[in-house]
């Protein structure tokens, strides 16, 4: 009764307050005191290392001398490497105060804040910031003293330049995919590990090869061949510099670069061209009959609609504009719409037979480049068999994509998306039929370096055989990458740390190839911000705001435990319900549960 009481009165207390509009402010300090209450710190066993250097036992993290090493981690990023010697101080009291155990040094190399590793006064990526290096010396230093331990990421966004001796430098972006297997990017990152392990930090006397307060080092961020080539991101078709420095396709040197390599392990594989082609031939057919009534728009607009819905707007007509003045459609969009089917080109009465495999085929331009969904689905209501979305240019470019069909259906439409941007869209030489099956093409000989790699499209119009090959290239290169950066790491740096490959589930074999490495790691957020206009625009962007608790099947719970590897010790280096989804305060209490529950070695924010 007695505390029925004292809530009852609480409560009294707190309605007056608020009955009198007497709010009071409420901030969390930046600086707390070592001696405050409410603090992790208990849990922390400083210094950092002196359990000796971290090691694998029974497929968990541990220290030489047997003690189980389990860490709580935060992400510092950019220019929160590099504070100035008194923020490093607060910084560190603060994470020792909330019983952070382990930093990840995310972006050195990335300039993002505007600071960096390097240093501006050279025009390559080749030289280190004194100031800034001093200043991750301090940072390390106050970390360590307070049992808070360090992953240090190699690749993440460095930006290189040509003076780095590296080919199409502006159009490289963070140089993802490229770094894996081009061999000077290879070369540029041995040399930057080189002078970051073997530096002497000051304030601890040791480097970081042989600190043991370094625990984990990391090669590359979110990076595999095998997650790119699904994504589209190998074609190797770049023609202007992107927008989107994090994920865009090579640049067409590292396109050829890679086809070259490809080819040369094709050569490696198979003694002769017929053996690959018998290798590649089983199940392989020539395509079937155009199912499209005027494909080739010899006979102007018979066959096509176009179809429009406000706020869209445009007009359509056939031009002998096509290659070789051949005919072509030519739509003039002329008012644009968030919903890009608001303005469709479309053929409709088409059939499909279930289980075959279909392909649509076209050419296409742009008076500016933008992006073209094509479509086939059923004709209402809605219901989708396959699509793709392509980005054109200025120039006549081909265009293909496969699908298998899921059902019989004789109500079905070929549809162009065309309605997301102003300007001129021209089509040509739209084919639509049963999908050839593809083995070893006529005009392709390794030997010659003229095998093509596959795109995203093509993967369901070549034979098992071919597809499989070109995976395990991917796999194999990725798995070299990884080996030869881990070996030059351990024994020529003398590097003490454990290393990890990469920390995405890019599908099984990338799982495979990052269990080669010393642990296995993994990002994810539920509800990440999608950008609609700008890449990682600060203010044109949305979130979802639903709990992940309601949806246990999508969460980022499931998807993380099919991500770890038997045998081996698990970490998820990125962790977060972002902000200002309401429901945020689930994602700390979710993933400790079931970090526990699953025995996972280390979760970061």
């Amino acid at each position: 009764m007695h505390g029925l009481g004292f809530v009852s009165g609480l409560l009294g207390l707190m309605a007056g307050v608020l009955g009198g509009e007497q709010w009071v402010p409420f901030s969390l300090p930046w600086e707390t005191s070592p001696e405050a209450l409410a603090s992790a710190r208990f849990l922390l066993d400083a210094p950092a290392g002196k359990h000796g250097f971290i090691t694998v036992r029974e497929g968990h993290l541990a220290f030489e001398d047997g003690t189980r090493a389990r860490f709580w981690g935060v992400n510092l990023s950019g220019a929160a490497c590099f504070p100035p010697k008194e923020v490093a101080e607060k910084v560190a009291e603060r994470l020792a105060h909330f019983g952070f155990n382990l930093v990840r040094f995310h972006g050195l190399d990335s300039g993002w804040g505007g600071a960096s590793l390097f240093d501006p006064r050279f025009k390559d990526t080749q030289h280190f910031d004194p100031e800034q290096l001093d200043r991750l010396d301090y940072l390390i230093a106050q970390l360590r003293r307070r049992g808070i331990y360090v992953n240090l990421n190699l690749h993440v966004a460095r930006r290189f330049t040509s003076a780095d001796g590296v080919p199409e430098a502006e159009w490289l972006g963070y140089a993802k995919f490229c770094t894996i297997f081009h061999p000077r990017m290879i070369e540029l990152q041995k040399q930057y590990a080189r002078d970051l392990f073997t530096h002497r930090n000051p304030y601890t006397g040791l480097t970081y090869a042989q600190d043991p307060a370094v625990i984990i080092v990391e090669l590359t961020n979110e990076n595999s061949l095998l997650g790119g080539w699904r994504s589209g991101f190998l074609r190797g078709k770049q023609t202007s510099r992107p927008t989107n420095t994090t994920w865009t396709d090579i640049p067409p040197a590292y396109g050829a670069e890679l086809t070259r390599q490809f080819n040369e392990w094709l050569r490696q594989r198979y003694p002769t061209r017929e053996a690959l082609a018998r290798a590649w031939g089983e199940g392989a057919r020539s395509g079937g009959e155009q199912r499209l009534v005027n494909g080739d728009f010899a006979q102007g607009t018979e066959g096509w609609s176009l179809s429009q819905s406000k706020p869209a707007a445009g007009e359509w007509k056939v031009v002998k504009e096509g290659r070789d003045g051949r005919p072509c459609a030519r739509v003039d969009i002329t008012a644009s719409s968030d919903s890009r089917w608001h303005l469709m080109l479309t053929q409709r009465k088409l059939t499909l037979q279930k289980g075959m495999k279909y392909r649509v085929a076209f050419w296409a331009k742009a008076s500016t480049p933008r992006t073209l969904g094509v479509e086939v689905c059923h004709d209402g209501p809605w219901r989708g068999y396959g699509s793709a979305r392509f980005s054109l240019s200025e120039e006549w470019q081909p265009f293909q994509f496969t699908f298998t069909a899921p059902e019989e259906d004789d109500s079905v439409r070929l549809s162009f998306h065309l309605a997301e941007a102003l300007g001129t869209v021209w089509l040509a030489e739209v084919l639509f039929h049963e999908a050839p099956i593809d083995g070893l093409r006529e005009d392709e000989d390794p030997r010659r370096g003229t095998v093509r790699r596959l795109e995203p499209e093509e993967f369901a119009s070549v034979t098992a055989a071919r597809f499989r090959d070109e995976a395990r290239f991917y796999f194999e290169t990725e798995r070299r990458y990884y080996e030869e950066m881990s070996r030059f790491l351990k024994q020529d740096v003398k590097v003490r740390a454990l290393v990890e490959g990469t920390n995405h589930n890019y599908g099984l074999p990338s799982l495979w190839a990052q269990s080669l490495m010393d642990l296995v790691d993994c990002h994810a957020y539920w509800q990440h911000p999608s950008f609609p206009r700008q890449p990682w625009s600060r203010t044109d962007w949305t979130i979802g705001n639903s709990p992940m608790l309601d949806e246990p099947q999508r969460s980022t719970i499931a998807a993380l435990c099919r991500s770890s590897f038997l045998g081996k010790p698990f970490t998820v280096s990125e962790y977060n319900h972002p902000f200002p989804n309401e429901y945020g305060c689930e994602a700390p209490l979710l993933i400790a549960a079931y970090a526990a529950l699953q025995d996972w070695d280390a979760v970061y924010f």
